[in-house]
């Protein structure tokens, strides 16, 4: 599945003037980090999209705090999943052709790794796509 490029919140221009699209693993991280990136339930049309990282920023660090993180951005990838195999069901249900082939869609959450460094969290995820590539998300999560 193609989608538009973003960069720094801008549409990316191509080198043949026209929108840059992304597919596959950078699609996947594009749709990850505004998720991580939006302030969960501000999207009326989409209310479980986005997270509430921001919430634990200048929390006392702990390991529970770390938990929480944790389980915030795993909410997140699980939602995500859900998101994309809805998507591969209706097209297959309606007889579109796939609007996704292997690359695009994630089949497992690996590791996900959290660390607070004063008033920021750095976090990072790995996921494996159904192509079997490799798809790490990077966050910083600051004021």
């Amino acid at each position: 599945m193609r989608q538009i490029a973003l960069i720094n919140g801008d549409i990316a221009i191509g080198t043949d003037g026209g929108m840059l699209m992304y597919s596959g693993a950078p699609r996947i991280k594009q749709d990850l980090t505004l998720a991580l990136s939006e302030e969960y339930g501000t999207d009326r049309f989409h209310p479980t999209w986005g997270s509430v990282l921001t919430q634990y920023l200048g929390q006392l660090l702990s390991p529970e705090m770390q938990q929480l993180v944790r389980a915030e951005v795993n909410r997140v990838l699980q939602n995500y999943l859900i998101i994309q195999q809805n998507d591969v069901i209706r097209d297959t249900t309606v007889d579109i052709q796939g609007r996704f082939d292997t690359s695009d869609v994630v089949q497992a959450v690996g590791k996900i790794t959290v660390i607070q460094v004063l008033d920021a969290i750095y976090l990072s995820a790995t996921l494996t796509t159904l192509a079997r590539q490799t798809v790490t998300i990077s966050q910083q999560v600051s004021a």
